[in-house]
């Protein structure tokens, strides 16, 4: 149970990481252009 449920979490909290770094750029970009 322990092992399967850690990889999840892992993925789980490297997806966020990985979409909120995306996503920031992607803002700041945005920002950028707009202002």
């Amino acid at each position: 149970m322990n092992s399967l449920r850690q990889p999840s979490a892992k993925y789980s909290l490297l997806t966020l990481l990985v979409g909120g770094f995306v996503g920031g750029i992607i803002f700041w970009g945005g920002f950028n252009t707009v202002v």
